[in-house]
Parts: structure tokens; C-alpha cells; sequence
């Protein structure tokens, strides 16, 4: 059998374009957005104070090398001081004027000002040693 009428047109397909909005009553995508500005700036935040904290360091690594070598020279100035301290004590002990007690007094000074040279040497190369690191160089 065959129909008589027409069948009726239905589309199947939909090609119309569609566009839908997320309103924002609440402000809920308004406080999305500025999370995501203020997260950026914290970013750049962190990054400007990683490259003041470094500067510092360095900075400050160059200074300790500074003072230690300085300190180290002073000190160095003190023990020759003390070493021809020790000689006249000698030569006057031998002479009489002066006791051996005072030549043992005079010896121990200079053991004294020679023990600090070390600590000088250490905290200049600890020194040394970070800002080698800081600079991404070898220690040497």
C-alpha cells in the first residue's frame, strides 16, 4: 500500500548557532579572574625578592671576603710585631735586664696573635666558597 499524503517535513538537524552566557550575579568569575591577577603578581613577587636575596649574598659574601682579608692582614702586622717583640725580650733577657718569665710572656703573645690567623683563613675561604656558589663558579 502505498500513502496517499505526504509525509510530514521534520529536521533533524539544528544549524542554527547557539550562544550561551554564564551570568554573573554573584561575582563569582569577577573573583576568579582577580585570583588569577593576584597570583600572577605573586609570582612576579617571589621571582623579584629570589633575585634581591641573591644580590644580598653576594653582596654580603663579598664584604666578609673583604674583612677577612683585611683582618688578616692586621693580624699579620700584629704577630710580626710580636715576633720582634719576642726578640728584644730575648736579647735583653740574655743581657739581664729582663727574666725568662718574661720571655715565656712574650712567647705565648705571639702564640696568642698567631693562633687568630687561622680563624681569618677559615672565615675568608667560607666566604670565598658561597660566593661561589651564588656566582655559579668553582670555589677556586
Amino acid at each position: 500500500m502505498l500513502l496517499e499524503e505526504p509525509l510530514p517535513v521534520t529536521n533533524l538537524g539544528d544549524e542554527g548557532i547557539r550562544v550561551a552566557y554564564q551570568l554573573d550575579l554573584f561575582g563569582k568569575l569577577k573573583r576568579g579572574e582577580q585570583a588569577a591577577e593576584a597570583n600572577s603578581e605573586a609570582v612576579a613577587a617571589a621571582r623579584d625578592l629570589a633575585a634581591i636575596t641573591v644580590t644580598a649574598e653576594t653582596v654580603r659574601s663579598y664584604v666578609q671576603i673583604c674583612s677577612a682579608n683585611h683582618g688578616y692582614q692586621v693580624v699579620q702586622q700584629q704577630l710580626g710585631l710580636q715576633q720582634k717583640q719576642l726578640e728584644l725580650t730575648r736579647r735583653l733577657a740574655s743581657a739581664g735586664r729582663m727574666t725568662a718569665t718574661d720571655v715565656l710572656r712574650a712567647q705565648a703573645q705571639r702564640d696568642s696573635v698567631n693562633a687568630a690567623l687561622p680563624a681569618y683563613q677559615a672565615q675568608r675561604d667560607a666566604a670565598r666558597y658561597r660566593l661561589a656558589m651564588l656566582l655559579g663558579k668553582a670555589p677556586a
